[in-house]
């Protein structure tokens, strides 16, 4: 009778192993989840910046008033040198105004953008849009 054990000892055994498998699986899903939102949120942060930076700013970015845009800033922006110093990683910068591209700057990706901030300017009187893709 010693070493008899009840069944009732082995299902409270498996029971235990299969709460515990679904408990790590869970918090591992969860942190993974965690880690795919931060870094989002981080690339989100550094096109907001960039694009508020390039549009509201008067001295260093392309603005004459927040959203209005120079045309002879943004013709100095052609070679797209302005962002080198922002360490962006890869990134799309597009400027449009309401017919045509004016401006494309960063690198043409095949995969989809995992951030996109858009917003609406001005520029020589007609409205347009300065979109920002990061990867």
């Amino acid at each position: 009778m010693k070493a008899q054990i009840r069944v009732e000892f082995i299902f409270g055994i498996v029971v235990f192993v299969v709460v515990m498998y679904f408990f790590f699986s869970q918090i591992n899903t969860l942190f993974l989840t965690v880690s795919e939102d931060s870094m989002r949120d981080a690339l989100k942060a550094k096109a907001i910046g960039a694009l508020t930076l390039l549009l509201e700013d008067t001295g260093v970015g392309l603005a004459d008033e927040p959203y209005k845009l120079s045309s002879s800033k943004v013709g100095m922006l052609t070679d797209c040198s302005l962002l080198d110093k922002y360490d962006l990683g890869q990134y799309k910068l597009t400027i449009r105004d309401s017919t045509s591209q004016i401006i494309f700057c960063g690198s043409k990706s095949l995969e989809p953008p995992v951030v996109t901030v858009s917003r609406i300017i001005i520029i020589n009187g007609d409205y347009g849009t300065a979109t920002m893709e990061m990867y």
